[in-house]
């Protein structure tokens, strides 16, 4: 099953997040953590980008629990900050439902694949 990343509304809304990110730390004094939030943010969209290039339903669901993770990574130094930017906040948690639905598609995939449900 292959797909088109820029098709992938879960690609359009990491790079949704990854500009207001951007636009939101980018002159913040705290340059290491706002490094850090930008390559956590930036690291979505690549992953997902990365999984449209693999053929097995287990190398992208390997690819969408990467990207998960550094969805998480990117709540945990919002958190350090102890910012409550509610909009980049609420844009971390549609990505995070949109990695979890993506990726239980690729195991139930794995799961057919071998004969189960």
């Amino acid at each position: 099953m292959g797909y088109e990343v820029k098709n992938l509304r879960v690609y359009t809304e990491a790079h949704k997040l990854l500009k207001m990110c951007y636009e939101r730390y980018s002159d913040s004094k705290e340059f290491w953590l706002k490094d850090q939030i930008l390559r956590s943010a930036g690291s979505i969209g690549a992953n997902i980008a990365e999984m449209c290039g693999y053929e097995s339903s287990s190398m992208k669901y390997h690819k969408c629990s990467i990207a998960l993770g550094e969805a998480n990574e990117v709540m945990f130094w919002l958190e350090t900050l102890k910012e409550n930017d509610k909009d980049i906040i609420e844009q971390v948690h549609v990505v995070q439902k949109m990695l979890f639905s993506l990726r239980n598609k690729f195991s139930v995939s794995d799961k057919r694949l071998a004969g189960g449900d």
